[in-house]
């Protein structure tokens, strides 16, 4: 993967929709675009996708591992959705650095290891490629 270009897939979408995409130059950002991660923020919705092929950092995400991360603020809520795709079974920590109150629900898969400034987990993944959830107050 040599990351000389970015394409995006709408599938689903109407003919007039990847032209009004095309137009609105704002409403997508891509803030990493490289063999060891790739990364999508639509700032309106407040939402980051992030895939890290080794440990690092894009905007308020942050791996120690390996990971795909899907994060989605909501008013006062967050969403953070992750996998381990190294289905290593290795634990990983993901920190978002943005504050976070209190992590309001978690699977079984993640430890909340610090909340306040930013949140830190713990996932242990597992060897399936299986999505672990978090959800908290901002």
């Amino acid at each position: 993967m040599n990351a000389s270009y970015a394409y995006l897939m709408m599938s689903g979408a109407s003919a007039r929709t990847p032209a009004a995409r095309a137009d609105d130059e704002g409403r997508l950002e891509i803030p990493a675009n490289s063999a060891h991660r790739q990364a999508v923020v639509v700032a309106s919705l407040g939402c980051v996708v992030a895939d890290f092929r080794q440990p690092g950092t894009v905007g308020p995400p942050a791996v120690t591992g390996p990971a795909s991360v899907l994060v989605r603020p909501r008013r006062s809520r967050i969403v953070l959705c992750a996998s381990g795709p190294a289905r290593s079974g290795e634990p990983l920590e993901i920190g978002w650095n943005r504050p976070v109150r209190v992590v309001t629900h978690r699977d079984p898969s993640v430890q909340a290891l610090a909340t306040g400034r930013g949140l830190r987990l713990r996932i242990t993944p597992g060897v399936e490629g299986v999505t672990h959830r978090v959800m908290g107050t901002l």
